[in-house]
């Protein structure tokens, strides 16, 4: 795993009536990705703040498309209300070892919490298998007001293209691995997980997160 390519995509909508804002939070989370992947080989990042769908969250699977084959694997990470906190945690070693537990390599590795599967920070292993879920995926954009992870929650009940067979869904209960939400039941975040994640919540609350718990991120400068 150590010798994968992998890919940090961030997703973060511009904001056309608060300008103020995307000039504070675009260049800090594209410092936070780029800041951590400095630190270790064979990871890149893919920052994307452009998009004319209706529904921007889906720019993730017309992304992921256009990603899958050039490298190993995906993280598909949102930029408006998630941050890399620390530094000294191997994403690879850390993907490696989700695969070693479950004994078979899955295609999607995905945190579930307390009621659904949360797409704000899973992974798609690039794999034939992977371009099939894409495109499959990016139908459910016809349901009207459909989003991606009730997507992916809706292909899972209905095992579409088998993806129960491909899919590693990882417990709430060990969800901080690389998903850890700022609010809500136990285990949320603490000093020294990976991620810090307020989904839904948006950039400043994921900010009053920080100043809670008395932590910044990787790549943060006052």
């Amino acid at each position: 795993m150590l010798a994968s390519r992998i890919v940090i995509h961030s997703l973060l909508s511009e904001s056309p009536r608060n300008r103020a804002l995307n000039n504070i939070r675009i260049p800090r989370v594209k410092r936070n990705r780029d800041r951590y992947i400095e630190n270790y080989s064979n990871l890149f990042h893919f920052f994307q703040d452009k998009s004319d769908l209706e529904m921007v969250v889906w720019q993730k699977a017309y992304d992921a498309e256009q990603l899958v084959g050039l490298y190993d694997w995906i993280w598909l990470l949102d930029a408006g209300d998630a941050m890399i906190m620390n530094a000294d945690i191997d994403l690879r070693v850390l993907l490696g070892r989700l695969i070693l537990e479950a004994g078979y390599t899955a295609d999607i590795v995905i945190a579930k919490d307390l009621k659904t599967l949360n797409a704000g920070s899973f992974f798609l292993r690039s794999s034939k298998w992977t371009k099939e879920f894409i495109l499959a995926w990016k139908r459910w954009m016809d349901i009207p007001r459909m989003n991606e992870q009730h997507a992916i929650v809706g292909m899972t009940e209905k095992n579409e293209l088998e993806i129960n067979k491909h899919i590693l869904v990882v417990p709430q209960s060990r969800q901080n691995l690389f998903n850890s939400y700022c609010f809500g039941k136990e285990p949320t975040f603490k000093k020294g997980d990976f991620v810090l994640h307020a989904p839904s919540k948006g950039y400043n609350y994921m900010i009053e997160c920080m100043d809670k718990f008395n932590v910044t991120e990787v790549g943060f400068e006052s």
